[in-house]
């Protein structure tokens, strides 16, 4: 988001004499922020990073209808960046009602800066004056499992730093796309791709079971059609499960290969060790190649996954379906976030072969916001991976 920093630019300067200027993203800085993300990957056992060609703020979109970017630059050279931090607020369910939720999201340091004193600090400095607007007194965030380091230094108590409290796991299925799946049909279902006249039957099965879950996304006839928050979102790309003529459960295959990506950086340990006896048998099971390093992974989302009591008769033979249609249109994978506590996870993962990344789900706040998270119940979380 183009903007001016808070109270002005801020300047740091590190113990070993470097020194940064904080501000805001700009759009001539599209390039750097997409290097950024590029360069700095997601550490774990198959190290990824999350990109945005061929321009940054495309993908920042489908994060809010509010987003703002962050970033350093080094002094001397303003237009090299050294980190970025983005800020997103959106309508959620909050213990059932419609709020305002905050994200905080793509929290990158150049490898080559990192550890350099002050930087953090200021950083969460901006992003608390860019809070003070009052849109949302807290916000969600993710972080791998595997990426101790960070959750370490985000978890410890500082002064200058927003609370982050765990608030629960999420599991990012990746689905290999190689067979046919078997699809039971419960009689009195009907399963199929939507049509434009069930829009806003999709949209109230949505709202209906959403609401059932904490943090999840509203969507609305309005944002399900909106060019940023849902880009490249078609009503064609729903499955839905019906009953009666009623829309019981849906599913969305949402390609975003066009803004987003993500990419495959290395393998470590097993994954590195098991990679060449897997893609050496990869054409005789039928299974997809694991990538060589600096290729994307060919995925589509799975995404506006909602079934209506998490009914197990209606979860499969509606995934079956989405999994299905996918085939044969040169994907890969697809990849599907439940957290922990939705009944439909197990279910998932018994039914369908996938690889599993676990995230730590966060609720953040400065402490404007602490007595507001603790009017929060603990139903089970739901955010949408594709946004994030």
């Amino acid at each position: 988001m183009e903007g001016t920093a808070p109270q002005g630019r801020v300047t740091v300067e590190t113990p070993d004499g470097l020194r940064f200027l904080g501000d805001m993203a700009r759009p001539g800085d599209d390039a750097e922020l997409r290097r950024l993300l590029r360069e700095n990957p997601m550490p774990g056992a198959i190290s990824v990073s999350l990109q945005r060609e061929p321009d940054f703020f495309m993908g920042s979109t489908v994060e809010g209808d509010v987003h703002e970017t962050i970033v350093g630059r080094l002094s001397g050279d303003e237009s090299r960046l050294v980190g970025l931090a983005s800020r997103s607020v959106r309508d959620a369910w909050l213990n059932g009602e419609v709020g305002r939720l905050g994200y905080l999201s793509a929290l990158r340091i150049d490898r080559r800066f990192r550890g350099s004193g002050g930087s953090l600090r200021e950083g969460y400095r901006m992003m608390r004056e860019l809070h003070e607007a009052g849109d949302t007194p807290y916000y969600v965030t993710t972080i791998i499992a595997d990426n101790t380091l960070a959750r370490t230094i985000l978890e410890r108590d500082r002064p200058w730093k927003p609370t982050y409290r765990r608030w629960g796991a999420v599991s990012t299925l990746v689905l290999p796309l190689w067979l046919p799946r078997l699809r039971p049909r419960p009689r009195g279902l009907e399963v199929r791709r939507a049509q434009e006249a069930d829009r806003a039957d999709v949209v109230a099965c949505l709202q209906r079971v959403y609401r059932t879950y904490q943090l999840a996304p509203l969507w609305t006839e309005t944002t399900l059609t909106d060019t940023g928050l849902a880009r490249g979102l078609r009503v064609e790309d729903f499955t839905v499960a019906l009953r009666r003529g009623r829309v019981v459960g849906c599913v969305a295959a949402w390609d975003q290969q066009g803004y987003k990506q993500a990419v495959i950086k290395g393998y470590d340990g097993w994954m590195r060790r098991l990679r060449p006896a897997v893609n050496v048998a990869a054409p005789l099971l039928r299974l997809p190649r694991l990538p060589d390093p600096g290729q994307p992974l060919r995925q589509v989302y799975l995404s506006h996954l909602a079934v209506e009591d998490e009914e197990p008769g209606v979860a499969l033979p509606l995934l079956g379906a989405a999994y299905n249609d996918l085939l044969g249109r040169g994907l890969a994978f697809a990849t599907l976030g439940l957290a922990e506590g939705n009944a439909l996870l197990p279910l998932v993962k018994r039914a369908l072969m996938h690889i599993e990344y676990r995230s730590i789900l966060y609720l953040v706040h400065w402490e404007d916001g602490a007595d507001a998270v603790e009017l929060l119940d603990r139903r089970v979380p739901h955010v949408e991976v594709a946004t994030l």
